[in-house]
């Protein structure tokens, strides 16, 4: 298990972990069927994992996003495994 703390209140992610309280299972989001949704047109920061920042930074950075302009669907994992260096 991967371990990287709650996010900050006003994330994306802690917008999909509210969404679904205490539900541990992903989750995936198709976008293009919620356009008429106002949260998927407001910017929110959300944490940035995989190639967009080192492996043990990712829990402090953040980036804005719209989600509904920037993306097709969401996938929400609530828990993960670590990354091994190669």
């Amino acid at each position: 298990m991967n371990r990287i703390g709650p996010a900050g209140p006003d994330t994306l992610e802690a917008l999909l972990t509210a969404r679904a309280p205490g539900a541990p299972e992903a989750r995936l989001l198709d976008l293009r069927s919620r356009t008429h949704e106002e949260w998927t047109r407001r910017t929110y920061p959300t944490r940035t994992h995989g190639a967009y920042v080192t492996r043990f930074l990712y829990r402090l950075n953040t980036m804005p996003v719209v989600p509904g302009e920037e993306y097709d669907g969401l996938a929400y994992a609530p828990v993960s495994t670590p990354s091994r260096p190669l």
